[in-house]
């Protein structure tokens, strides 16, 4: 079963996901628009990302 979820935009940035239990994830992006926290509902923080050179992802936090 695929998860279906909501993604709420702010111009070209992804700002929130909404799932369809109704559970919301944040995303804070930095300067160049790459997605750095992914936060819930209460400002926990649920995932920190980095990148390398060429934007290569790398979980420094999943929890």
């Amino acid at each position: 079963v695929a998860n279906k979820y909501s993604n709420v935009y702010l111009g070209n940035k992804l700002i929130e996901r909404l799932d369809i239990n109704n559970n919301e994830v944040y995303f804070s992006q930095d300067s160049l628009g790459s997605t750095r926290i992914i936060t819930d509902s209460n400002g926990n923080k649920l995932q920190e990302l980095s990148y390398e050179p060429f934007g290569t992802g790398i979980i420094l936090l999943n929890l």
